[in-house]
């Protein structure tokens, strides 16, 4: 009897030992797990932020167009006005030429 309570009392601390190894590894997996669904957490929080730059840079590119559309046709309407002016100033050379001339005539 006496040897088969030693032989009992081994094969209990063998199966102790074995199951602190088990838990042991259990553990480091768990701690795996937990790396990996962390990483996985990083991962998706960096797509959500990439997607939340990507509109916010479409948003500023559509501003950009709309800003650089509205440069292009001030500077139509400035090119335009330009060529007004000029029309506007030679006519306003001639009327000038024509009144000096009209003077001259009435001074005669």
């Amino acid at each position: 009897k006496e040897a088969e309570l030693v032989r009992m009392r081994r094969a209990l601390a063998e199966l102790r030992e074995e199951m602190e190894v088990v838990a042991k590894e259990n553990e480091e997996k768990a701690a795996g797990v937990r790396r990996l669904a962390a990483k996985a957490e990083m991962r998706a929080a960096e797509r959500v932020a990439e997607e939340k730059l990507s509109e916010r840079l479409s948003a500023m590119q559509e501003r950009v167009d709309k800003l650089a559309s509205e440069c292009r046709a001030l500077r139509q309407r400035e090119e335009v006005a330009k060529g007004h002016a000029q029309g506007l100033s030679e006519q306003l050379v001639a009327a000038e030429a024509l009144a000096t001339r009209q003077a001259g005539g009435v001074n005669r």
